[in-house]
């Protein structure tokens, strides 16, 4: 039985949900908003029923920022961003959710062009993070080992011992080596 995933970068511009039956949920439209408003009580809810078809989450790691918040915008997202990540990890099963660094979204996107020929998809999409792309995860794993290979592995196996399986990632990951 294949298993749902949502994969979660709240510092990033957008959240990547991969779950087929999830509605796509856009960060952008609500970041100018304080957590406390009314917009972010309509988004938790639209994430916890993402979260409750989960069969497992992948999640970016959420630090916030020593730097001092100069700009009232700055601060909003912030706080946002910090806010859903805690919802993710209160609604959560701790044993179905992987934390991946949050360096990642950097490296799929400098990497991306060279990772993208390597799984046989042809040109770029127009949209990578399509909630209709069965090859989000594919990509991820790809970009992550990249520059994280032991990290890839542990994420394969704590995968597969889930029960979950990916299509073509053990021959196709193995191919992307350092320069």
């Amino acid at each position: 039985m294949k298993k749902n995933i949502l994969a979660i970068d709240p510092g990033g511009t957008t959240v990547m949900a991969t779950i087929k039956s999830s509605p796509w949920l856009q960060i952008s439209q609500y970041q100018k908003f304080n957590v406390d408003s009314c917009h972010f009580g309509t988004f938790k809810k639209r994430l916890r029923t993402c979260l409750s078809r989960a069969d497992i989450v992948l999640v970016e790691e959420f630090t916030m920022s020593k730097q001092q918040t100069k700009t009232a915008k700055t601060k909003y997202y912030r706080e946002f961003s910090q806010a859903v990540y805690m919802e993710v990890l209160g609604e959560t099963n701790e044993n179905h959710l992987i934390v991946i660094p949050t360096t990642f979204t950097g490296v799929l996107r400098k990497n991306l062009r060279r990772i993208w020929p390597l799984i046989g998809q042809g040109d770029l999409p127009r949209h990578l993070y399509s909630p209709h792309n069965d090859h989000v995860l594919d990509c991820i794993i790809l970009a992550l080992q990249y520059e994280f290979p032991l990290l890839v592995k542990m994420i394969l196996s704590s995968l597969d011992e889930m029960g979950l399986t990916t299509i073509g990632i053990e021959p196709k990951y193995e191919i992307i080596k350092r320069p």
